[in-house]
């Protein structure tokens, strides 16, 4: 009895870890974006005007979220590597370059908080899925960073002198 208490508190304690709750929360994101295109894919099948356009399209950021969320699931360097490049791309993508559109838009300064206050509203109004995807991208990002600093330092560490 004792040994399978301890084995489920093990399995909590690994599902409790950053990675794994970053992927749920990724999964989560990436099942509610494909349930509400089948929902768009089914409402304008019919419809002759929206002939050229796939809804389809929404899924590229969630996949692209899941897939490094699972890259950090796998605990290796290359797998934090490639989870910190596309997030930190999702993040330029989403952030800076939305922001850049309406600082350029708009005739704005980039770093004024005018371009903010219109990008949070145009944002909200019109993708608001963008706050979650930034969120996660931004979970993802400080998490590989933060983690492939301390095994730098483990694998100095173990490199010491001697046989």
């Amino acid at each position: 009895m004792r040994k399978g208490a301890s084995r489920l508190a093990g399995h909590f304690r690994s599902v409790a870890k950053p990675p794994a709750i970053i992927f749920g929360v990724a999964l989560l994101h990436f099942v509610y974006t494909y349930t509400r295109v089948l929902r768009l894919r089914q409402e304008y099948a019919d419809n002759p005007y929206a002939g050229g356009w796939d809804p389809g399209a929404f899924l590229i950021e969630p996949f692209l979220l899941l897939s490094s969320a699972g890259m950090l699931l796998l605990g290796t360097w290359w797998g934090r590597l490639i989870g910190f490049s596309v997030s930190l791309w999702l993040l330029y993508f989403l952030g800076y370059l939305g922001l850049r559109g309406v600082s350029n838009a708009h005739d704005i300064p980039l770093l004024s908080t005018e371009v903010a206050r219109r990008w949070l509203q145009l944002t909200w109004l019109m993708q608001s899925q963008v706050f979650v995807q930034l969120a996660l991208a931004g979970a993802i990002t400080i998490y590989a960073a933060a983690s492939s600093r301390g095994i730098g330092r483990r694998r100095r560490r173990d490199t010491g002198h001697g046989i």
